[in-house]
C-alpha cells in the first residue's frame, strides 16, 4: 500500500471471490481523488495560461489596429493642422483614406487653399501700401523742403513779409518787417493789423488798403518795403 495514493477522498468498492460457491477472498478496489484533481488543476491552469496569453495577444493586434486605423491618422491630422497654424501653405493636404479622417483632411486642404489666396491678397495690399507710404514720405519730404527754402527766403528777404488770418491778425513777421515797423516779431504777433494803420505811414504799404474784403484770402502776406 502506497500512503501517497490514499490523498484526499477515498472511494473503495469490495466484491467476494468466489470458487464454486465457496468465498475464497475479496477483492478490494480503492479510487483517490487527488490524482484527478490534480490533473484536473494542471489542465486548468494550463487553459488559463493559453487564455490570457490569447487576450494578451488580442489586445496588441487591436492596439496595433487602432494605431494603424486611428493612431497614425490623427498624427498625421494633427501635423496638417499644425502647418496650417503655422502658414507652411506650400505642401497640399492629401485625404488617404475615404473615412471621417479623410473628409476632415478634405476640408483642410480646402482651408489650405483659401489661407492661400488670402495671404496671396494680403501681401498684394502690404506691397501696394509700403508703395503708397513711400510715395507719401517722397512728397512729404519735398514739402519739408519747399517750406524750408521758402521759409529761408522770407526771413532773408529784404521786403517786410507779414502772415495774416482771416481776422486780420498777424501770424508772421519776418525780420525785414522787425527793422521797417519797429516791431519786435514777440511783440506783435496776434494782435490785429490795425496796429499797422495807426502806427505806419502811406509808404509803408504797397500800395491801397490791404485790409478790404476783396483781398481777404485764408493766408494773406503783403510785402512792405
Amino acid at each position: 500500500e502506497i500512503p501517497e495514493r490514499r490523498t484526499g477522498n477515498i472511494h473503495s468498492a469490495e466484491q467476494p471471490v468466489l470458487h464454486r460457491t465457496e468465498i475464497i477472498g475479496h477483492i478490494r478496489l480503492e479510487l483517490s481523488e487527488a490524482p484527478l484533481q490534480r490533473t484536473l488543476q494542471t489542465q486548468f491552469i494550463t487553459l488559463a495560461g493559453v487564455l490570457c496569453l490569447q487576450l494578451l495577444i488580442s489586445v496588441v493586434l487591436i492596439l496595433l489596429v487602432l494605431q494603424r486605423r486611428v493612431g497614425a491618422p490623427l498624427l498625421r491630422l494633427g501635423d496638417e493642422a499644425e502647418s496650417l497654424a503655422e502658414g507652411r501653405l506650400d505642401k497640399p493636404i492629401i485625404a488617404l483614406r475615404q473615412d471621417e479622417i479623410g473628409q476632415v483632411e478634405a476640408r483642410l486642404e480646402v482651408t489650405r487653399h483659401a489661407l492661400q489666396g488670402l495671404f496671396r491678397t494680403l501681401e498684394q495690399k502690404n506691397l501696394a501700401l509700403e508703395v503708397d507710404l513711400g510715395e507719401r514720405r517722397r512728397v512729404e519730404a519735398i514739402l519739408r523742403d519747399r517750406e524750408q527754402r521758402l521759409r529761408t527766403l522770407v526771413e532773408q528777404s529784404p521786403l517786410a513779409v507779414i502772415e495774416f488770418d482771416l481776422g486780420w491778425h498777424i501770424l508772421a513777421w519776418n525780420e525785414a518787417a522787425e527793422n521797417i515797423f519797429g516791431w519786435r516779431a514777440a511783440e506783435i504777433l496776434g494782435r490785429h493789423a490795425n496796429v499797422l494803420i495807426q502806427t505806419g505811414t502811406e509808404g509803408d504799404t504797397c500800395g491801397g488798403s490791404p485790409f478790404d474784403h476783396e483781398s481777404m484770402v485764408t493766408h494773406t502776406k503783403l510785402a512792405c518795403l
